[in-house]
């Protein structure tokens, strides 16, 4: 039940004072968080993948297809490439970039020459 509706049934009831609900009210809106829904249209993740075997693999994905594709495997070619990106927790990477993270979001090196780097332009 709605906490506002249930502090007005409290002072309609005589269980709380117009005072106490005042208050009561007063901290509910102060506890109040704006939640601002961050814009992902026209937004691209990049996906650069080099592996030590000279394979190059750059993916540029629609912030909005990647949205649409939520919970499917996402594959491309085959090899090492293809092992990175059923590693990449999208799901993960959509909730960093909805909470406002831009630019270079992963960059992994390894000790073979394998990079990955993962930025949102």
């Amino acid at each position: 039940m709605n906490e506002r509706v249930k502090i007005l049934e409290m002072l309609q009831q005589g269980i709380i004072s117009v005072e106490e609900a005042e208050k009561l009210l007063r901290a509910i809106d102060e506890n109040v968080v704006e939640v601002k829904e961050v814009q992902t249209a026209g937004k691209i993740l990049n996906i650069d993948i080099n592996s030590s075997d000279g394979d190059v693999v750059k993916v540029k994905l629609p912030l909005n297809l990647i949205r649409l594709l939520n919970g499917k495997n996402i594959s491309i070619g085959n090899g090492k490439a293809n092992d990175v990106m059923s590693q990449i927790d999208f799901d993960q990477l959509m909730a960093m970039i909805e909470s406002g993270a831009v630019g270079e979001l992963v960059n992994i090196k390894s000790s073979d020459g394998d990079t990955v780097v993962i930025n949102v332009q």
